[in-house]
């Protein structure tokens, strides 16, 4: 058992030397994301996309997921390096339990393992928990992701950064002395998961404010509208917003009908000029 603890050292030692040293491996395409746990609990290890979130409090839990998309290979181990405010939170811990042997460190963690790891389809790499060090009630922060090292060996890896964050604590739209715009997005698509809605009258500079969910979809050849299914909307960055069916208010017609289009009511962006 001592052995086979100094190899696992040794294999994170040597994953260590590489974080940081971007390389064109076989995983250099793949991608990473984080997912905000919405109960601050064990998370379900798909990637559900939420990357925003409110939280009020001093020693507030917060419980994110992260996933590495397009990796090709198993892995003999994982660097991830979070980026945050340090006076803001501070990490707890990180786990996968695929990965027997981890090193904390003050914003990540290093995992290894002897036998190398086949990622699942989801691309899940580890579940991290936070707590908020300050009373952050009302407070705008981010959560992100500094870089992930993916380790084929100890002598060959991929550093994959992103621009993905979790955002905390936006402001609604009364809080904002900007402009209101009401828009009639409107994209004819199947009524599936993922759908995109763009927001035209966006400018640089503007401000997301509140996202409503008032988002409808309805049968494009009825002349009235016909309210089906209710849409709740999040927003991803860059005026795009993911839109996913939450509930049946009644009618017959199932979620897998085609004829069906998001419907966007209402947007506030907030413009200094």
């Amino acid at each position: 058992m001592l052995l086979k603890k100094g190899l696992l050292f040794t294999i994170t030692l040597a994953l260590l030397a590489f974080a940081g040293q971007a390389s064109a491996g076989p995983n250099a395409n793949a991608t990473v994301s984080l997912d905000l746990i919405s109960d601050g609990g064990a998370g379900n290890q798909i990637d559900n996309r939420v990357t925003s979130g409110t939280v009020s409090g001093q020693d507030t839990k917060i419980a994110v997921e992260v996933f590495a998309k397009g990796v090709t290979t198993p892995l003999a181990g994982v660097v991830i390096i979070f980026e945050f405010d340090a006076s803001v939170l501070k990490l707890d811990k990180v786990e996968n339990s695929a990965f027997p042997f981890a090193i904390p460190e003050p914003t990540g963690v290093n995992f290894a393992t002897t036998t190398p790891v086949t990622l699942p389809s989801s691309g899940f790499i580890g579940h991290a928990e936070f707590s908020t060090v300050a009373d952050i009630t009302g407070k705008e922060f981010t959560l992100g992701i500094k870089a992930v090292t993916l380790a084929q060996s100890s002598a060959s890896s991929d550093v994959i950064t992103t621009t993905n964050v979790i955002s905390f604590n936006e402001p609604t739209s009364g809080e904002f002395a900007g402009m209101q715009l009401h828009l009639d997005t409107q994209i004819e698509t199947p009524a599936a998961y993922n759908n995109t809605l763009t927001i035209p009258e966006q400018k640089a500079g503007d401000t997301i404010g509140r996202r409503q969910t008032d988002l409808w979809l309805r049968n494009r050849t009825r002349s009235a509208r016909q309210d089906i299914f209710q849409l709740h909307w999040q927003h991803i960055g860059q005026g795009f917003y993911r839109c996913s069916p939450v509930s049946d208010i009644g009618s017959s017609y199932p979620v897998s009908t085609t004829a069906l289009y998001s419907y966007c009511t209402r947007q506030w962006l907030s413009r200094s000029d």
